[in-house]
């Protein structure tokens, strides 16, 4: 009797790719969150400047996250 092992990944032995679904539901949820925050932060420009200061960070923070996976 033959066994089959069946694994995920690539031909080559190498993981796969991030999942699609996963960065567009993660990437949607942080363009709302930073537009929310954006309507939040009214039209003062300090207000304005720190929403885009939030922004990169968690931005940066979302790539380096997601560059793991």
């Amino acid at each position: 009797m033959k066994q089959t092992i069946l694994e995920s990944g690539t031909l080559d032995g190498t993981r796969a790719g991030p999942c699609v679904g996963r960065l567009l539901f993660l990437w949607g949820c942080y363009g709302l969150a930073m537009e929310w925050l954006w309507r939040f932060a009214g039209s003062d420009a300090p207000a304005q400047a720190a929403v885009w200061a939030v922004a990169i960070a968690l931005g940066l923070g979302l790539v380096l996250a997601l560059r793991e996976v």
